[in-house]
């Protein structure tokens, strides 16, 4: 599943990030590597990205990015 499709209030677990190389490092940088644990405080909307819990902190992420994170 992406993590774009979680619905508001769910907590999963990143399994792999499918981007480019400089893409990857981006996101790995923002905590969410693999296994790390994300609540969605915000889900997606039609066109703005959703509000996350990664790690203690608060991000804001598009929509075409959080389609690049699977988690379960």
């Amino acid at each position: 599943m992406k993590l774009s499709q979680v619905p508001e209030g769910k907590r999963v677990r990143v399994v792999d990030v499918n981007a480019p190389l400089y893409l990857r490092r981006r996101i790995f940088e923002l905590g969410c590597s693999p296994n790390a644990t994300i609540t969605v405080l915000k889900a997606q909307t039609r066109r703005i990205g959703g509000i996350y819990s990664v790690r203690g902190v608060m991000l804001g992420i598009r929509r075409d990015i959080a389609d690049k994170v699977i988690v379960i």
